[in-house]
């Protein structure tokens, strides 16, 4: 299928499979017979910068990929870059309805999008030492190196 260097992929919202293609760039969806169905143009040209993604998120009509060292792009479903958020240095990114969590210096960092405003929750000692983060809509689970911690967010606001 000519996709030489595809480090990250996410499901779509209609079974198919987003994937980032380093090599040329390009944001693209494919079918399950590998077949393209949509791709960007070459990213390095809108954003004026290469991207190395670390997440990438199919989540209610946009498609958000991260990296570390630039940010998370969002982007809706024909590839139009919509905005980009300077969530620099955050690590395990989850994106869960329209908010964007993520580990940075031992604390649970939030965003709402839309918000314009970061959250900092202080994690418990035994989470900071954690070697992966995931969420659903009800849980934060924290794979430590001898246990998985589960913890209940209480409110956004």
């Amino acid at each position: 299928q000519n996709l030489f260097q595809v480090n990250v992929i996410a499901p779509s919202f209609d079974n198919k499979i987003w994937i980032f293609d380093e090599q040329e760039s390009k944001l693209k969806k494919i079918g399950e017979d590998g077949k393209k169905i949509i791709e960007t143009a070459d990213l390095r040209t809108i954003l004026g910068e290469a991207i190395t993604p670390e997440y990438l998120f199919d989540q209610n009509g946009f498609v958000y990929v991260f990296d570390s060292q630039k940010g998370m792009y969002i982007f809706d479903y024909y590839g139009a870059l919509k905005s980009k958020i300077a969530l620099m240095g955050w690590k395990d990114v989850v994106v869960s309805s329209n908010i964007i969590f993520g580990i940075k210096d031992s604390a649970l960092m939030s965003y709402a999008t839309g918000s314009l405003q970061i959250k900092t929750i202080p994690l418990p000692k035994e989470a900071t030492q954690s070697l992966k983060m995931v969420t659903n809509a009800a849980y934060f689970y924290f794979l430590t190196p001898n246990a998985i911690l589960q913890y209940t967010l209480t409110k956004h606001e």
